[in-house]
């Protein structure tokens, strides 16, 4: 078995979970699509949209216990113990009304937002900025953006 560097080893691990996620996020967007489209919206919408959250949640949760998104995770915790307590009424109670299923829809969505910024707080969406420079071209300007002003260059009058 030949020895494989630190890096190789965290590369492939990233690209696991990356794809884990990956496809755990495409599930998600599915029952949320279903619930968000559905009119009016059935308990099977709500309960499987909720259940691919919290599938979602617990495959990510440890983005959440940074110091970068602790506000994050106190209100996604709330919103995990609402759900969990509103999939109850929905899974027991015959005579359960479509109120507690708009409810449980709403529930998530305002989940799945704070889950989705705590994600983009740590960039694992997307990555706003400048690409790295391409060509001897490009590298050398950034040396022309980055010389020091000449001497007396920017001075104030007085």
């Amino acid at each position: 078995m030949p020895d494989l560097s630190r890096q190789e080893i965290e590369s492939h691990s990233s690209q696991l979970t990356n794809l884990r996620i990956s496809n755990l996020a495409r599930m998600l967007c599915v029952a949320e699509m279903e619930a968000n489209n559905a009119i009016p919206p059935t308990i099977q919408h709500a309960i499987a949209y909720h259940s691919a959250l919290l599938t979602f949640y617990f495959e990510t949760s440890e983005a959440y216990d940074t110091n970068i998104n602790k506000d994050y995770r106190i209100e996604i915790e709330k919103c995990v113990k609402l759900g969990e307590s509103l999939a109850i009424v929905l899974k027991t109670n015959p005579k359960v009304q479509q109120l507690t299923t708009e409810l449980m829809i709403q529930n998530c969505k305002a989940w799945r937002h704070l889950m989705h910024k705590g994600m983009q707080n740590l960039k694992y969406w997307f990555r706003m900025g400048k690409h790295d420079p391409r060509g001897i071209g490009e590298i050398l300007k950034l040396f022309d953006q980055q010389k020091p002003a000449q001497e007396g260059e920017g001075d104030e009058k007085l």
